[in-house]
């Protein structure tokens, strides 16, 4: 039994190094990819560029907690050290999420964008005029709107791949 317990800890150990290291070598990626971001920005020159072994402490170390060894009469000295995860520190903030576009404001924005449209389009025609990237859905239930409307009006219907085709609706005309 007791084998058979040195063996499981010897393989769950061998599994948190390969662990924490995976995870230095991505946190070494990372800081790699900051600088290469700080130097095309022309943010980084003259400075010392950054130094991803120094994200660890040389003294920091990870051992197993001691409640399993003791349990079964080991002792922790046999464990070899392994850098500390921990010692990463918190990440950068995330950034905000970017609010989503109310539908009444989108509905507005594809009418502007109508004005620079000729003959038929589709609707990634007029999601590329739009000043922002508006749902996919949001810009369907605004098309149906503007259909309802009489404002637009379907050319092509939708078939397998091929998208929908609008036109602008001729304006009313006063008798």
């Amino acid at each position: 039994m007791s084998d058979d317990f040195d063996l499981f800890q010897a393989r769950v150990e061998e599994q948190l190094r390969a662990d924490v290291e995976l995870l230095i070598e991505a946190a070494q990626v990372k800081v790699r990819a900051f600088e290469t971001v700080l130097r095309a920005r022309g943010e980084l020159d003259g400075r010392k560029p950054f130094a991803a072994e120094l994200l660890l402490p040389a003294a920091a170390s990870l051992r197993l907690p001691a409640g399993a060894h003791a349990a079964h009469g080991a002792d922790t000295a046999d464990v070899a050290p392994v850098p500390a995860a921990a010692a990463l520190g918190p990440g950068p903030e995330p950034a905000p999420p970017t609010p989503p576009v109310p539908d009444f404001d989108l509905y507005a924005e594809v009418i502007r964008a109508l004005d620079g449209l000729d003959g038929t389009f589709g609707r990634a025609d007029i999601a590329r005029a739009l000043p922002f990237e508006a749902s996919r859905a949001s810009l369907y239930r605004v098309l149906e709107s503007l259909q309802f409307d009489r404002l637009l009006i379907e050319v092509e219907p939708a078939r397998g791949r091929r998208a929908a085709r609008y036109r602008k609706a001729a304006p009313p005309t006063e008798s």
